[in-house]
């Protein structure tokens, strides 16, 4: 029998759900992404911005500080990425002999994979988009050899998406022995790229490259970078000038946050046990990575996940109200997720005495987007002790999709993984998955209170049970059975594609809801309604599949995919990119 119609079958009124109002998670939802947040990614300014905004929500609903020190905060170190080391410089020198000098992260930032610790010096050469090909040639073969050429980012308006490090080989291949980008790609851009390979260059021994503001280059020349831009095909020009320009680029190490909180037990014995109820609240701030879309713009992250940290307040500020509770109820925001689960890993490998007394942890992740009534909920092989509760748990307008998986990619894998029972909430992918158009006028507000008040009955459930939720060990932890030990993040995220999956309810194959703009899946062509039957070789049944085919290839890999549109099958020869 089908697990879905066993649910149903043995499905009755519990007698006391939970109700939780609009107001107390709406707000929440539309202030984390808000741009005052710039995508939460950690350890961001913005990112330790929600921090502190959560923080003060759980205070002010009466839960009690569970971080480190008396705190809400249980911190946990985290290296992602690059930043600026201390050597470096950029110094300008006029024809008049008046020296300009820049300042790192405001005027000047050096590109990744730019040589660290290596010097580069040389006269100025503008040489428009930095382009060289049939279509658009800047270089009409140009020698820069001994030269720093200076090109603006971006492309001509009709030309194809041009990396910093396409121009870059450009560049070299010309002589230059430095590269310096001007201005902003898109006008919705920051004025400088983010420490992302994937705004970077490629490896170029000893070549040194950077970007630099339009202003700090206009003020230091006179040359009007943004004025050459409106041209129709800017003309290469030398700019009387010479420059020094030295690079370091150094591991981005901080310190992660996690936001926790709990309201402890009124039963003598029960309040040693815990229930946890848990989310992410990072995002991927301006794409730094992961993004679908390759855009610089603010990734805004409502639905991922600010609506399962809204649920999570809201959840809170219920049973904080309501009180009675005989387990202890722990509140957990997670850091780090879209590195890799970095935060809930941290927090379970530094507490396993308190794992040990966890009756089970609750995860909410992406539950803003509830659609004709779908509810996704994983993990129901973790605990034989979750078909009584869930068929207890009313729903009304719900149909629940219930899986035996935990699924390994969220922050319940990394408790599932060490025997705690979970359940994963999930309202289902869709084409604003981690790009910029993930923003809160389109959270279904009321879909987002109906899930939270569903979490919180089945809390209510487990605190009423009289004995603490046993696990299975025959449960599948993982994507699929055999993924135990598995990676928390699978490595398919080495790799860019751009398929956008649909999530409801397909048989065969992965049905294709879009392809990313600008992505290897839109080059391809691939549309809407494409059902993808085979990639790399392997034969596709479900997504899990599809993640597990990924896992296999490299960036930069051709593959073939097989698929299937309008009844009639075709295959088509694709190239992975790296993920920015």
């Amino acid at each position: 029998m089908a697990l879905n119609t066993l649910f149903a079958l043995l499905a009755v009124a519990s007698s006391g759900g939970a109700t939780i109002a609009v107001e107390d998670v709406a707000p929440h939802n539309k202030e984390l992404s808000s741009a005052k947040y710039e995508g939460r990614l950690t350890l961001s300014p913005g990112g330790t911005l929600a921090g502190d905004y959560i923080a003060a929500q759980l205070k002010a609903s009466g839960v009690k500080p569970g971080g480190d020190d008396g705190t809400y905060f249980h911190h946990f170190p985290v290296t992602f990425g690059f930043k600026a080391g201390e050597d470096n410089s950029l110094q300008l020198t006029t024809a008049d002999g008046r020296t300009v000098e820049a300042k790192i992260d405001r005027d000047f930032r050096p590109l990744v994979n730019s040589a660290s610790g290596a010097t580069v010096r040389g006269q100025l050469v503008f040489m428009g988009y930095g382009l060289n090909d049939e279509a658009y040639d800047d270089y009409r073969g140009a020698d820069l050899t001994g030269k720093v050429a200076v090109v603006l980012r971006g492309s001509p308006v009709g030309y194809r998406s041009v990396s910093n490090a396409e121009k870059a080989a450009i560049a070299r291949a010309a002589g230059a022995s430095g590269l310096l980008v001007v201005g902003k790609a898109r006008p919705t851009d920051p004025e400088l790229p983010q420490y992302t390979r994937g705004q970077g260059i490629g490896q170029l021994e000893g070549f040194v490259a950077a970007a630099v503001t339009s202003a700090w280059l206009k003020e230091a020349t006179g040359f009007d970078a943004e004025a050459a831009r409106t041209a129709s095909h800017p003309e290469p020009r030398e700019l009387n000038a010479s420059v020094s320009l030295r690079t370091q680029l150094v591991p981005n190490t901080g310190m992660g946050r996690n936001v926790i909180g709990y309201l402890p037990g009124n039963d003598p014995v029960l309040k040693n046990e815990l229930i946890i109820v848990g989310a992410h609240y990072d995002h991927i701030g301006r794409g730094e990575v992961g993004s679908t879309s390759g855009s610089t713009e603010i990734h805004y992250g409502a639905d991922d996940n600010a609506s399962g940290t809204a649920g999570v307040l809201g959840i809170a500020k219920y049973f904080a109200t309501k009180g009675g509770n005989r387990r202890t109820i722990v509140f957990q925001l997670y850091q780090g997720e879209e590195l890799g689960l970095l935060g809930s890993q941290a927090w379970a490998k530094a507490f396993p005495d308190k794992l040990q007394r966890t009756s089970a942890m609750i995860n909410l992740d992406m539950i803003g987007r509830l659609r004709d009534g779908r509810l996704e909920i994983y993990g129901t092989s973790t605990s034989p002790a979750w078909r009584e509760i869930l068929q207890r748990v009313p729903m009304p307008g719900i149909k629940p999709q219930y899986a035996p998986q935990t699924r390994a990619d969220s922050d319940h894998y990394s408790f599932a993984a060490r025997n705690v029972p979970v359940l994963f909430f999930f309202t289902g992918i869709h084409p604003q998955y981690h790009n910029e158009g993930d923003v809160f006028e389109l959270i279904n507000t009321q879909g987002l209170a109906q899930v939270a008040s569903i979490v919180a009955s089945v809390v209510q459930e487990i605190d009423a049970r009289p004995s603490k939720l046993p696990f299975d060990p025959q449960s599948i932890v993982g994507n699929q059975a055999g993924d135990r030990q598995g990676s928390p993040r699978d490595s398919a995220r080495r790799v860019r594609i751009g398929f956008i999956p649909d999530m409801t309810g397909q048989t065969e194959g992965v049905v294709l809801m879009g392809a990313s703009p600008g992505s290897p899946a839109e080059r391809a062509g691939f549309k809407a309604g494409d059902v993808i039957l085979e990639f790399a070789g392997k034969k596709l049944s479900s997504l899990e599949d599809l993640q597990q085919a990924m896992m296999a290839v490299k960036p930069g890999d051709k593959v073939k995919v097989r698929f299937r549109r309008d009844g009639k099958e075709q295959e088509v020869e694709i190239q992975t990119e790296q993920r920015g």
